[in-house]
């Protein structure tokens, strides 16, 4: 199996050297919050450098603080703060068949399925999922 583990910052809101459709499975832990704002956006590049190198049927799993956590705010280098609804910019709900990509902003050219969702009161798990069509 094809597995990327990132758990720390490196250069991954920045192009990715994995080929296209080369893994089948990408666990982000925590550092997707230190992922810079700008032109281009670090965590829309992540996103969609994800979307890009996973195979068909392969899952992203990202793993953070909640915006509600005190740690989430706490940390002086965190410039990222999410929630459930946080991944809608990037994924189609699995219940919606005519999604307008309008409703929640720009389409980034992302149409992961999200598969399972958890938040709590401190950290939130959302494993997505590349469509195989």
């Amino acid at each position: 199996m094809s597995r990327l583990l990132i758990n720390e910052m490196e250069k991954w809101h920045e192009p990715w050297f994995h080929e296209d459709n080369s893994l089948e499975v990408i666990d982000i832990e925590k550092c997707i919050a230190h992922f810079p704002h700008g032109e281009p956006d670090g965590l829309v590049t992540f996103m969609q450098e994800a979307f890009r190198c996973l195979k068909p049927g392969g899952t992203l799993t990202i793993h953070t603080h909640v915006a509600s956590n005190p740690l989430a705010v706490a940390d002086p280098e965190a410039v990222r703060f999410f929630n459930s609804a946080s991944w809608l910019h990037f994924a189609k709900p699995a219940d919606v068949d005519d999604w307008a990509w309008g409703k929640y902003g720009k389409d980034w050219g992302t149409r992961f399925n999200v598969i399972h969702e958890v938040q709590g009161d401190e950290t939130c798990v959302v494993t997505m999922e590349k469509p195989d069509d």
